[in-house]
């Protein structure tokens, strides 16, 4: 194999970028989200339970946005959650 060929096979794009931002995002909610790597001052319950109450409302709207996309929208079905489901992710 040619050393250029390598270099291309390993020059980062979008999907790769794509999918590394989702492993981090969906680790940073496993391990609890941003919160452990916030200060502590920052981490009272008035806020956590305002993030968490909006990070369960979006999901929701996301989770419905879906399921009437592909009730409504059959054709375009791959296009509409693909785009509802990043919108999320640009936002946070």
């Amino acid at each position: 194999m040619q050393p250029a060929a390598v270099i291309r096979i390993l020059k980062p794009n979008v999907t790769s970028l794509g999918y590394a931002l989702f492993l981090a995002i969906n680790a940073a909610g496993v391990w609890g989200g941003v919160f452990p790597f916030l200060p502590l001052e920052f981490q009272t319950p008035e806020i956590v339970f305002w993030f968490f109450l909006a990070q369960s409302l979006v999901f929701s709207a996301s989770y419905f946005a879906s399921a009437f996309g592909v009730y409504f929208l059959p054709g375009p079905t791959r296009r509409f959650m693909v785009m509802l489901a990043a919108a999320p992710y640009f936002l946070g």
